[in-house]
């Protein structure tokens, strides 16, 4: 959610925006599930499923930091 907001406010300071806006968002939110599948086909062919778990607590930590960091701009 937070990154279609992000997208769409950037888009409608540009006239015709919207469409460009929607092809991004879908586009880095498809990218961003290819290189989960990726990080996780890897790290069970290497260690096993026992370390998805903090790995993917990671990923949330690291999220939680960017929202947190970047909340006041904009």
């Amino acid at each position: 959610m937070i990154l279609q907001t992000s997208v769409f406010k950037g888009a409608s300071l540009i006239e015709g925006g919207a469409d460009a806006a929607t092809s991004i968002n879908v586009a880095v939110f498809n990218a961003a599930i290819g290189l989960g599948a990726l990080i996780g086909g890897l790290i069970i062919n290497r260690a096993g499923p026992q370390p998805i778990p903090n790995v993917a607590a990671g990923f949330v930590l690291a999220g939680l930091a960017v929202v947190i960091v970047t909340r006041g701009r904009g």
